[in-house]
């Protein structure tokens, strides 16, 4: 029986200095049976010309270009292309280790599954590992569960890098990434988390995340405000038109606060002048979910930091003195 292949995409919108170490990692991968799609978001520093000329002698590469429309909609046109039975995403700044795809493959045949979860950390620029995610409490999970996990960033998480996908149920459930500028993961994962019968996790670290100040993921913006609020809006309408609205109420709401309170602190930390800063906790605490925030089953279901980042919220200074106070000692969150 021939190999199933695995697809790997790669969104590159002018990462030129960062994109060897992520082609070497593609171009080592054990796994015969494999395609990478390089899709070029726009980029004007010469990053799709590297791309090319670094796999001028391979036959599995494709290349395709984009006006720039942000990373979601570059993942989901080389999803659209893909001839893999299996889809994972690398962005074009970061690496993955040579047997992610042997490994996962294996693993994907031999339980059914619809996606895997594995382990990523977050590395600077001399790979020195900063922070790590791979303790899952979880072997496998089934149906609803699934769902309730994502909904609460419980070991399945926003990010679509650490997963490897079956090609044919994305396309199934027509799952794509929202047009919007960050945040799309969001949106995506908890879809991906609905619609699925069974995940599984690995605790094996694959993927190497680059912590880059001016990166998609990590900068902060009004532009990052504003899909946050837009992918609320979406997931609201998701559960309308999927029937459960009114059976996932109190987890929707528990989700929003739980990103809320996340994106909180990013604008605590990283938001250079106060009065923008002030505007987006005045903003965000605004939300007509944020209304039903201290509602004792949506309490339930936030863990204490959360809960604390909400209180300190009503008064934006004292959020911004936690923030401050933290960065002398040198934590960041991620």
């Amino acid at each position: 029986m021939p190999e199933a292949m695995c697809s790997i995409i790669v969104p590159v919108f002018n990462v030129r200095e960062f994109l060897q170490r992520c082609l070497l990692s593609l171009k080592a991968q054990t796994y015969n049976t494999i395609e990478i799609i390089i899709v070029d978001d726009g980029s004007t520093d010469g990053s799709m010309t590297f791309c090319k000329e670094f796999f001028a002698h391979d036959q599995n590469v494709k290349f395709l270009e984009q006006v720039n429309s942000g990373q979601g909609v570059a993942r989901n046109l080389g999803v659209s292309v893909a001839s893999g039975e299996y889809i994972v995403f690398v962005d074009a700044d970061d690496w993955i280790d040579k047997d992610l795809c042997s490994d996962l493959v294996s693993r994907m045949n031999e339980g059914l599954l619809d996606f895997i979860n594995f382990g990523l950390d977050f590395v600077t620029h001399d790979e020195k590992v900063v922070h790590e995610i791979s303790r899952f409490r979880f072997e496998t999970l089934s149906g609803d569960a699934i769902f309730k996990a994502a909904m609460l960033d419980d070991a399945v998480l926003s990010s679509p890098v650490n997963k490897m996908y079956r090609r044919s149920f994305l396309q199934e459930h027509a799952i794509e990434f929202p047009a919007v500028r960050a945040c799309e993961d969001m949106y995506f994962s908890r879809a991906v988390s609905f619609f699925s019968s069974k995940t599984a996790f690995i605790s094996k670290v694959y993927y190497h995340a680059l912590i880059r100040n001016n990166s998609t993921s990590r900068s902060i913006s009004g532009v990052f405000f504003n899909a946050l609020i837009e992918v609320i809006r979406l997931e609201s309408v998701f559960l309308e038109n999927n029937g459960v609205a009114q059976k996932y109420h109190h987890l929707f709401l528990a989700h929003v606060s739980k990103q809320i309170a996340h994106a909180l602190v990013l604008a605590a930390f990283r938001m250079p002048v106060y009065a923008e800063y002030e505007q987006v906790v005045v903003r965000l605490m605004g939300l007509p979910e944020m209304k039903s925030a201290n509602r004792q089953d949506v309490q339930a279901l936030l863990g204490v930091k959360h809960k604390v980042v909400l209180r300190l919220a009503k008064s934006p200074r004292i959020l911004r003195l936690m923030a401050n106070t933290l960065k002398r000692v040198n934590y960041s969150p991620y």
